[in-house]
């Protein structure tokens, strides 16, 4: 029951312990998503929508269980059709953080998979978070990162990915956030950028009409006249603070207040931070 694509990768783990669907690893496509655990409102949403996407068109997602961005790429994944696989960094009988103890049982529920190379009662240290995203990497046939720093430890799973021959993709930030330079790093290097779920999709000759089916529609859902100019407006520059929205739309703070307020809750905006926009991907 030994996965196929780990056993050849450098440093193999001897045994594996598991808990749940051994069987989500074979015949699936499995993409890794890792990032910061210090994310910030605009990775969270990435995370989390861009695994639902994947999700939904049957991609399983693969992540550590970490908080921060392994947390929300659990969840999105949990949302769509596919399963998502925890690989953890100490025994199955210690679930690491202890605050992730919940979605872990509801991994299993929903027919996911926990993975550990760790010993029942074993004691856990710093080092094992690092040699387990050599795991995450092994099972994935691919490895997303969603939000990291320049030193972020979710580099360090690129780093076994790009050696074990696997595909790497990045999502760019925004260019002064410190959460975004270990994404642009990567991208420099070679790294796939990420503009959209069809970029992963095409990578792997996926259906795209059936993703565009089955994608949120902004056009479906019932705005006026006014929060369509913003939603635009903001299309077009990328990112807009609320002193440009206005600058840019002749509109009064307050009533430009109320339409952006109404268009995070509908989840077409998300504030990044300072009243700055961007749409939700």
């Amino acid at each position: 029951s030994y996965p196929s694509n780990l056993k050849h990768i450098y440093d193999a783990p001897k045994i594996l312990f598991y808990k749940g669907n051994l069987d989500v690893l074979k015949n699936n496509i499995n993409l890794a998503m890792v990032g910061s655990r210090k994310c910030t409102q605009y990775g969270i949403n990435c995370a989390k929508n861009i695994s639902k996407s994947l999700s939904d068109v049957g991609i399983n997602i693969i992540s550590g269980l970490a908080i921060g961005i392994d947390t929300y790429s659990h969840i999105g994944c949990l949302e769509g059709k596919g399963k998502t696989v925890a690989v953890i960094g100490s025994p199955l009988d210690n679930i690491l953080p202890r605050r992730n103890i919940k979605l872990a049982q509801k991994i299993l529920d929903d027919g996911g998979l926990i993975l550990s190379e760790y010993n029942i009662g074993s004691a856990v240290y710093p080092s094992n978070y690092v040699h387990r995203n050599r795991i995450l990497s092994g099972i994935s046939d691919g490895v997303i990162v969603v939000e990291a720093a320049k030193k972020s430890g979710a580099l360090i799973t690129v780093e076994y990915a790009l050696d074990q021959g696997k595909n790497v993709f990045s999502i760019p930030g925004n260019i002064n956030s410190c959460m975004s330079e270990g994404c642009h790093k990567i991208i420099k290097e070679g790294a796939t950028l990420i503009h959209s779920v069809e970029d992963i999709l095409n990578e792997y000759q996926i259906d795209r009409n059936y993703y565009t089916e089955n994608s949120k529609k902004y056009d479906n859902i019932k705005l006026n006249e006014k929060s369509i100019e913003i939603l635009e407006l903001i299309k077009d520059n990328g990112i807009l603070n609320i002193d440009e929205i206005c600058d840019n739309t002749k509109m009064e703070v307050k009533y430009i207040n109320a339409i952006l307020n109404e268009l995070v809750l509908k989840d077409l905006l998300i504030e990044m931070n300072n009243q700055v926009y961007s749409l939700n991907i």
